[in-house]
């Protein structure tokens, strides 16, 4: 997993073994979302595979880095949008097999309506969690 850091955001790319780029996704520290940029819940975003490592464990691996990134800044939540569309359905399947749950719906600029998704992370630093 390559990594570069922004102060807004960190960026996600997953590597195959020859080092080529397969996958990407945006770890926003402040969402788009209202509700969650007012509760401090930071956004996985733009989260794409290449076709042909679709179904590989991808996806999975580059949100369990941003909450593994999430939990190191002692983050309880991260978000994540998905388009209501049936092209995003394998998207919103894999966001609740990992664990994400509905938190509403969200219309951005320019009318593209989103599936809003939180997950609580466990930060290893806290008890009971």
């Amino acid at each position: 997993m390559l990594l570069h850091n922004k102060k807004q955001a960190l960026f996600l790319i997953a590597t195959n073994k020859d080092n080529e780029a397969i996958g990407y996704g945006i770890l926003f520290w402040r969402s788009r979302f209202p509700k969650h940029c007012k509760l401090n819940i930071p956004e996985i975003s733009d989260l794409n595979v290449i076709t042909e490592y679709q179904r590989n464990g991808v996806a999975t691996k580059i949100i369990q880095y941003a909450e593994h990134e999430a939990q190191t800044r002692r983050l309880s939540a991260l978000g994540i949008c998905v388009e209501q569309s049936l092209n995003y359905w394998p998207a919103k399947q894999l966001y609740y097999k990992l664990g994400y749950i509905n938190n509403g719906y969200f219309t951005f600029p320019g009318g593209l309506p989103v599936l809003v998704l939180k997950k609580t992370v466990k930060n290893k630093n806290m008890t009971g969690v």
